[in-house]
């Protein structure tokens, strides 16, 4: 192929590409724009702008200008500066948004004369970034199966590690096609459960975000938060790109101890803010939905093609439970999960002392979880965490399953993947 004609094909190729794009940064700038005038403090302006206009056609200009110095003053000597200053902010970002915000975007969209980008940087309409509310390799659960299905819709997925680096820029490891472990900067060892960022940090991570949206070509995303810790940060990436913000609420987090009072005030503030609330549960979306935007009801649900996997147990031939004597049969009862502060250990032990010929198997990290009663029972078996691949094979010399939960207010408002 000449070399002239090698060009023409890069050319054909990246115009409906950097055709999406534009499309993409099109309706990303539309939506920051929506949400600037959609604020108090744009309405406030404006109104005042508009008094203002009449007021200076209705007056004489040479009767006003004596006055001005004075109006500038009195909000000072009141200690209403800064609410001025507030009320003008929507109008600076409006201001410094439209030219720069866009040529920097600008610069990120290809020529039409480059070589064309792999096909997954144009996959999809916009991106995701998922703010989690645990690390993509503890126990496979919503926040990863959506995750999943996600970039199975051809939308690249930028999900954020739980651990922190001292750098600047956002580090990446790919975990499946179209998903990337995002590390951002932050203070290492960091407990996402029981401090909030500093201002800083907030600055130092969108900053790295900033870079890797050029990098990766980010046009247009959206912010899934799944935890309070990473609110401030949400709401930067809006407040600079237009991304909107999806809060997803899987729990009350009030009921877990390890959240401190700092982040149940934060989850307040992510509940008001967020253009989108989900809930997995009715008790959840009965007590955000009168102080959310908008909210939707999207309940957990089995993973399907990975359970079907099972075979047919020859047990489920015959009949089980008869009226054979409890004490014959033969039977094994298990739980995968989070064997937790919300999990009923005593109630298992009670029923494992009662029926002494059923083994209990119990797939899970005791972390926070009282075992010992446990511990010492020999037809109870606390297997610890196992791969979710293994599941399927583990699960299947199982009888019956249990989910031993306490009455609580925080089991009472979920939604166990599990079920």
């Amino acid at each position: 192929m000449e070399p002239s004609q090698a060009k023409v094909d890069i050319r054909l190729q990246c115009d409906p590409q950097r055709e999406r794009v534009l499309e993409a940064e099109v309706r990303s700038l539309r939506a920051q724009l929506d949400w600037m005038t959609s604020r108090k403090a744009w309405r406030i302006v404006q109104f005042a702008n508009r008094i203002f206009y009449w007021l200076g056609h209705l007056l004489p200009v040479a009767r006003l200008r004596p006055w001005a110095g004075a109006v500038k003053r009195i909000p000072r000597r009141l200690g209403l500066d800064r609410l001025s200053a507030w009320a003008r902010r929507p109008l600076r970002q409006l201001k410094h948004c439209g030219r720069a915000t866009f040529i920097n975007r600008l610069r990120t969209i290809p020529r039409a004369d480059e070589t064309a980008p792999p096909a997954e940087v144009w996959s999809g309409d916009y991106d995701v970034i998922c703010l989690p509310v645990i690390s993509w390799h503890s126990r496979f659960q919503r926040p990863q199966q959506m995750m999943r299905r996600v970039a199975e819709q051809r939308h690249r997925v930028f999900y954020a590690s739980l651990e922190f680096h001292a750098g600047d820029a956002a580090h990446l490891s790919p975990l499946r096609e179209g998903v990337f472990e995002t590390m951002l900067p932050g203070v290492p060892g960091t407990s996402v459960y029981q401090r909030l960022p500093s201002r800083d940090e907030v600055r130092r991570m969108a900053e790295a975000i900033d870079r890797l949206r050029r990098e990766r070509r980010i046009a247009s995303a959206v912010v899934v938060v799944q935890l309070p810790f990473w609110t401030a940060l949400a709401e930067k990436l809006r407040e600079q790109f237009g991304w909107p913000i999806v809060y997803d609420c899987m729990d009350d987090h009030s009921g877990f101890s390890t959240n401190c009072a700092a982040m149940l005030r934060m989850e307040k503030r992510i509940v008001a803010e967020a253009d989108l609330v989900v809930v997995t549960s009715d008790a959840l979306e009965a007590k955000v939905r009168p102080k959310t935007r908008r909210t939707a009801l999207i309940r957990n649900a089995c993973d399907y093609e990975h359970f079907a996997t099972v075979p047919p147990s020859p047990k489920e031939e015959g009949t089980v439970f008869d009226d054979v004597p409890s004490d014959a049969k033969h039977l094994t009862i298990g739980f995968y999960g989070a064997i937790a502060e919300w999990f009923d250990a005593d109630l298992v032990a009670d029923l494992a002392e009662l029926r002494p010929r059923w083994r209990f198997e119990l797939i899970g990290s005791t972390y926070t979880g009282d075992v010992a009663r446990l511990e010492k029972l020999p037809n109870v078996a606390l297997l610890g965490e196992k791969p979710y691949a293994d599941l399927p094979r583990l699960v299947a010399e199982w009888d019956a399953f249990i989910i031993p939960f306490k009455r609580i207010p925080l089991t009472e408002a979920t939604n166990p993947v599990k079920a």
